[in-house]
C-alpha cells in the first residue's frame, strides 16, 4: 500500500481500528489470564448483595444460600438414618433461604418477584418448586465438631426463571436483514463506525440492579428495554451484564471490541433501575446502523457503584 492510500483512510476509522486491536489484545490477556489462574474475579468487582444467609450475584445473574440442620434424632436406628435427617433439614433450611431472598430480586423498575407472585399464585408454585430443585453447590458442605451439618444451594437467574418473570413484551425476534444494494448499486461494505454493543455508565446516580431494565432519553422515550431485546437472548444471558468495575466493563466480551459508551444522568422509575441518559447519546444509539443487532442480543452493560 502506498503512502497516498494510507492518507486516504479516514482518521476516525483509523483510530477506532487501533483501539479494536487494543481492545481485543486486552480481552485475550484477560481469557488467558483468568485460565491460567493469574486473575481472579474477586467479589469486590461484582455486584454481590449480601443478606445473613446468602447472597444475589448479579454479575452473575444467580442466587447462593446456605442452611444448616443439628442432629434431631439420638436414638435413630443408624448413623446412616440420622445423617440423613441432618442433610435433609439442612438442604430444606438452605431452600427456604434461597426462596425468601428470591422474593426480593427486583424484576423491573416496578414489580419484584414477591408483587408479581401476589398477582398470580401459580407463578410461586413454579418459583418455588424450582428453587427446591436447586443443585447443591459442589464440595459446599460443613460439618462442625457438634454434628451440625451446613449446605448451600445455587440458583440461576437466567434460564427457567427468566422466562417465567421476564415481561411477557420481550418476545422472540426474527434476525434483523440488512437491505441489500440493487443490481447497479456498489458493493455493501461493513460500516467502520458501527459499535458492537452498549456500555451505560451508571455510577454516582444510585442505580439499582433489576432483570428488565431500560434506558431512556431525556424525554422518558424508551432506548433500549423489554421492547427492544429478542426472548431468548434475555433468557439466556440477561438484558444486560452488571459490573462495578468500569476498566472490566469496557473488555467484556458480551459488547464486542467496539462498544458505544454512554453516561447515565440519573434513574427513573420506583425501582431506580431505569436510567436516564442525555439526548446527543440516546442520538448515537438511534443512529447506528447496527444498533437494533446489539440491542435485541443483549449486548449491554450496565456499570453501577458497589453496593454498601
Amino acid at each position: 500500500m502506498t503512502g497516498s492510500h494510507l492518507r486516504e483512510i479516514p482518521v476516525r476509522t483509523a483510530v477506532r481500528s487501533s483501539m479494536a486491536g487494543v481492545r481485543t489484545a486486552l480481552q485475550t490477556v484477560f481469557v488467558l489470564a483468568l485460565f491460567f489462574g493469574a486473575v481472579s474475579l474477586s467479589d469486590s468487582a461484582q455486584y454481590i448483595i449480601r443478606s445473613p444467609n446468602g447472597r444475589i450475584n448479579w454479575s452473575a445473574g444467580e442466587i447462593i444460600t446456605s442452611g444448616s440442620g443439628s442432629p434431631v434424632d439420638k436414638q435413630a436406628p443408624n448413623a446412616t438414618d440420622a445423617e440423613a435427617a441432618v442433610y435433609s433439614i439442612a438442604m430444606l433450611n438452605a431452600g427456604q433461604n434461597l426462596f425468601n431472598i428470591l422474593q426480593k430480586v427486583r424484576i423491573d423498575s416496578q414489580f419484584r418477584m414477591e408483587d408479581l407472585a401476589a398477582r398470580d399464585p401459580q407463578l410461586l408454585v413454579k418459583a418455588r418448586e424450582m428453587v427446591y430443585a436447586s443443585p447443591e453447590v459442589e464440595d459446599s458442605r460443613r460439618l462442625d465438631d457438634k454434628g451440625t451439618l451446613t449446605v448451600s444451594l445455587r440458583f440461576q437467574l437466567h434460564g427457567g426463571f427468566a422466562q417465567l418473570v421476564l415481561p411477557r413484551e420481550i418476545i422472540h425476534v426474527d434476525s434483523i436483514t440488512r437491505v441489500m444494494p440493487g443490481k447497479n448499486a456498489p458493493a455493501e461494505t461493513a460500516d467502520p463506525d458501527a459499535y458492537t454493543g452498549l456500555v451505560v455508565d451508571a455510577r454516582n446516580i444510585g442505580t439499582q440492579p433489576a432483570m428488565a431494565p431500560r434506558i431512556l432519553d431525556e424525554n422518558g422515550r424508551d432506548v433500549y428495554g423489554p421492547a427492544f431485546a429478542s426472548r431468548e437472548y434475555a433468557v439466556q444471558k440477561g438484558m444486560s451484564a452488571y459490573e462495578t468495575d468500569f476498566d472490566a466493563a469496557v473488555v467484556n466480551p458480551r459488547i464486542g471490541d467496539a462498544p458505544l459508551i454512554v453516561k447515565g444522568l440519573r434513574t427513573d422509575g420506583l425501582g431506580q433501575c431505569d436510567i436516564v441518559i442525555g439526548n446527543a447519546d440516546a442520538a448515537r444509539i438511534r443512529k447506528s446502523s447496527e444498533h437494533l443487532l446489539f440491542l435485541r442480543q443483549c449486548r449491554v452493560v450496565i456499570v453501577l457503584d458497589a453496593p454498601k
